[in-house]
């Protein structure tokens, strides 16, 4: 459901603002892979952790 909508927003927001296909699509790639790009870096950067 969640990666449903990291595409179907950006397609919708495009589609509001009359752009072109091809654009609305690129769009919706670029969320897409910056989603993914994000999760990645979530998951795999060093957590610190403060030790007081």
């Amino acid at each position: 459901m969640l990666l449903a909508a990291i595409l179907v927003v950006p397609l919708a927001f495009a589609a509001k603002l009359d752009w072109p296909s091809g654009a609305s699509i690129a769009l919706a790639g670029v969320t897409y892979f910056l989603f993914w790009m994000g999760a990645v870096w979530w998951v795999t950067h060093p957590k610190t952790m403060d030790s007081a």
